[in-house]
Order: structure tokens, then C-alpha cells, then sequence
């Protein structure tokens, strides 16, 4: 049964977490002060989260239901997923401190494909079970990754596109917001 329109009761820890992660990230400068103990923190955390929920995968009880256990594991996995977030942050604090031509143009494409990858992967994905009849999740999730990801980049309007559509509902969904006519 969803809770406050979540598709599932036991991921409300893991937002909770995420959310509470996110504003902790922002009243500290997370983002824009590297802190070394913050990734440890964050590794040791996912480990044990990770430990806990395998644990309770093995013992049948990650699977849901009104239980302590079914608590457990949702706890641990969100545990995990906040932990894996800062140790992530704070290695590639560390050793992606270079932004090249291709990086700037992902970051500067990140949030359209992020409006508009949602579908496309769902196309894909029904795509797929309709011309490779696999029961493989992984196999289906891999072949879905390796098209979707380039073709949400590869539908990113052009920059005369943006230009002309800018001020319009596609010009904001597509990242180039509303302009000013008295400035330009």
C-alpha cells in the first residue's frame, strides 16, 4: 500500500535518509568543502548496510511485509545507499578534480537527460522484451543502460535548437530557463 504516494512503505527510510543526507550536505558545504572522514564514514556505513540487508536477503526476509526483519533489511539498504552517496561524493572529491570536454558537456546536459530518460528507458525496456525474450534481469538491464544512456544524450536539443526555443516550456525543461526580452 503506497505511503504518501511512494511506490513502497519500506523505501521511506531510504528517503528519509537521503533527504536528511542532503540537507546535512547542504547547511556544511559538503559539495564544496572535501572532508575525508566524511567519505569513511560514508564507506563503513555502506558495508555494514550492505552485510545487514545480504544477511537478511539470505535468511528470506528482505521481501516486505509488516515485520521487524522486513524493517531491518529496508533500514540496512538505506543505510547503504546513504553511506555509498557520501563515500562516492568524497572519492570523486578526491580524484576528479579535472573537467574535460567531454565531462563539461555531460554536466551541462545532466539535468535534460535527467526530465527525459525516464521514458526512454521504458520504451526501451518494452522495446526489449518484445526482441530479446531473456529472463536475464541483469542482461535486460545492461543491453537497457547501453542504449538509453547515449540516446537520452543523443536527443539533447543542439545549441541553435536551445537558442531558438529558449523562454518556452521546452527551452526550461531542457535547461535553458526564461530570459529577460529587455536584456536578451
Amino acid at each position: 500500500m503506497p505511503v504518501i504516494d511512494f511506490p513502497s512503505a519500506a523505501f521511506l527510510p531510504q528517503y528519509v535518509g537521503l533527504f536528511v543526507v542532503g540537507l546535512l550536505a547542504s547547511r556544511r558545504g559538503w559539495l564544496t568543502t572535501p572532508r575525508r572522514g566524511m567519505g569513511r564514514i560514508g564507506g563503513v556505513a555502506a558495508l555494514i548496510g550492505m552485510v545487514v540487508y545480504l544477511a537478511m536477503l539470505i535468511g528470506g526476509h528482505g521481501s516486505g511485509g509488516p515485520s521487524v526483519q522486513a524493517f531491518v533489511a529496508a533500514l540496512a539498504e538505506a543505510v547503504y545507499c546513504v553511506g555509498i552517496c557520501l563515500a562516492l561524493l568524497s572519492l570523486f572529491r578526491r580524484t576528479a578534480r579535472k573537467e574535460g570536454a567531454f565531462g563539461r558537456y555531460l554536466s551541462q546536459h545532466a539535468f535534460t537527460v535527467y526530465v527525459i530518460h525516464a521514458p526512454l528507458v521504458v520504451g526501451v525496456t518494452i522495446a526489449m522484451h518484445a526482441l530479446v525474450p531473456t529472463d536475464l534481469a541483469l542482461v535486460n538491464f545492461a543491453l537497457a543502460a547501453v542504449i538509453a544512456v547515449p540516446l537520452s544524450f543523443a536527443l539533447v536539443p543542439s545549441p541553435q535548437a536551445s537558442v531558438r526555443s529558449r523562454g518556452s516550456l521546452t527551452g526550461i525543461v531542457f535547461g535553458q530557463g526564461l530570459t529577460d526580452e529587455r536584456t536578451g
